[in-house]
């Protein structure tokens, strides 16, 4: 007896069952590229977002540092504060804030600031700020960041007084004299001191040392660059102390035995103190200075700076 099986109707069975195994896997592996794309997009939309964002840091230390340069251009004509210059300033810049289109597909940084830059007397100040950085997409980066911007010198070494050449005055002067640039290039130092009386006038070319310094009997003291200065033992009657450069006290409380009549120290550059850090003399802010000195002068050819090691700080969220 013959028995004949009919193979067709099993072949045909795993047919279907292939083709429904292999379509769900299809649609499992299709499920799992489509997540992966819409993660890999989301990832990719958030990346750029930081990205406008720190495109956005970039661009406003860029336009602080051009603020600076303005303020201090101006603050030489117009014999103003820088601070309060650089204020008005960037009053005046009115798209320093405002967003700011990276391309023609809508991508985007703005700049806020969010504190309030307070002056003061001392020679640094600071400011919080945001940056947004926003896609096409709608991916919203912000970043927090801070701006100190200080006067050039800080933190610097100070200056080797050392090599400045000796005035061969004996302390007290009582004519007027003039120690040019030309025949004291590299400074004068008046060592053990400066006494001058009598309405004379001294005047130094270049940067200049003073062991100690007394104006009497309405006399005057000019130095064109620089001054260093150990202490001021007195300042009376109608006289005049002017430093077109910095000032740089070696002792954040000089002694001052007195000050009296219409006593003016006029300081047109920055004002430092000095500090031992790691073992090295450098110059600090003198936030001090008001409670022994008043300067009559606008610290007009004060120079400023944002401090490209220090002087932004970010924060990542």
């Amino acid at each position: 007896m013959v028995t004949i099986k009919n193979e067709k109707g099993y072949t045909l069975i795993l047919v279907i069952i292939i083709i429904t195994i292999t379509m769900i896997l299809g649609l499992a592996l299709s499920s799992a590229a489509l997540s992966t794309r819409k993660q890999f997009d989301k990832t990719d939309n958030r990346n750029r977002a930081t990205d406008l964002a720190e495109m956005g840091i970039t661009y406003y230390q860029a336009a602080i540092n051009n603020l600076i340069a303005t303020t201090q251009t101006v603050t030489k004509v117009n014999n103003t504060n820088f601070c309060s210059e650089f204020l008005s300033q960037e009053g005046k810049n009115t798209t320093l804030y405002s967003s700011k289109l990276v391309d023609t597909n809508g991508d985007q940084y703005k700049i806020d600031k969010t504190t309030a830059i307070a002056c003061s007397n001392t020679g640094s100040f600071k400011f919080n700020f945001t940056s947004t950085g926003t896609t096409k997409s709608g991916e919203v980066k912000q970043l927090q960041g801070t701006i100190a911007i200080s006067q050039v010198r800080i933190g610097k070494n100070l200056p080797n007084y050392l090599n400045f050449t000796n005035s061969g005055i004996n302390k007290q002067v009582n004519y007027s004299i003039e120690f040019s640039a030309t025949v004291y290039p590299n400074g004068v130092s008046f060592t053990p001191g400066l006494t001058i009386v009598g309405g004379n006038i001294l005047t130094v070319g270049k940067s200049a040392y003073f062991e100690s310094m007394e104006i009497n009997g309405g006399s005057q003291v000019i130095v064109k660059e620089d001054a260093i200065i150990k202490q001021i033992k007195s300042v009376n009657g109608n006289t005049n102390l002017k430093i077109y450069g910095d000032a740089i006290f070696l002792s954040p409380t000089p002694r001052i035995d007195q000050i009296s009549g219409q006593a003016d120290i006029c300081i047109y550059g920055n004002i430092y103190t000095v500090q031992t850090i790691d073992g090295k003399q450098v110059l600090v802010d003198y936030n001090d200075f008001s409670t022994y000195f008043r300067n009559s002068c606008q610290n007009s050819n004060s120079s400023w700076t944002v401090n490209p090691e220090s002087g932004v700080t970010v924060t990542y969220q």
